[in-house]
């Protein structure tokens, strides 16, 4: 079986088309449509132009926004990096503090959690046992011990210091 061939005149279309060859061409009312068109499209541009600047806002204070989210994120994640490292700081002057370290012992305490701190405090007490005056035993030389000069010889330099410069100024 073949396929029937249709002529433009037979096709669905064709209604309209007969439609439109019938009416005579109109310059009045062409001219209507045409203005009428133009009108629109003037509207349009009209409008384009006032929301151009809008549309150019919004843009920057999406910008800002997303710049500032990104401000507050980093500063969050500052804060949450340094509030770990004062409970980890925390936890091991605890520790120390409970153990009996030294402050020198204190800081070299190493451990992520509470258990680990202890074994290495336990184990720092046995290589650096404590003296009851604070300060460690054992056979590490730990050299002369300096002393502050008397308050009174400070005195009797910062005098000499002053007539020195006294002297240099008259000259």
């Amino acid at each position: 079986m073949s396929d029937p061939v249709t002529t433009p005149e037979e096709s669905p279309e064709a209604p309209e088309a007969k439609a439109d060859e019938q009416e005579t061409f109109d310059p009045e009312r062409a001219q209507a449509k045409i203005k009428k068109a133009n009108q629109e499209a003037a509207n349009l541009r009209a409008r384009l132009k006032e929301l151009e600047p809008l549309a150019a806002k919004a843009k920057e204070l999406e910008d800002a926004g997303r710049s500032e989210l990104e401000k507050l994120t980093a500063r969050a994640e500052t804060a949450e990096r340094e509030r770990g490292e004062h409970i980890a700081r925390a936890l091991r002057l605890e520790v120390a503090f409970e153990k009996g370290l030294t402050p020198a012992q204190a800081k070299r305490l190493v451990g992520g959690t509470r258990d680990e701190l202890e074994a290495d405090a336990e184990e720092i007490l046995r290589d650096f046992p404590v003296k009851t005056d604070g300060r460690p035993r054992g056979q590490a030389d730990l050299g002369p011990r300096v002393t502050p000069p008397p308050a009174n010889a400070r005195e009797a330099d910062l005098r000499q210091i002053e007539a020195d410069l006294n002297a240099a100024s008259r000259r």
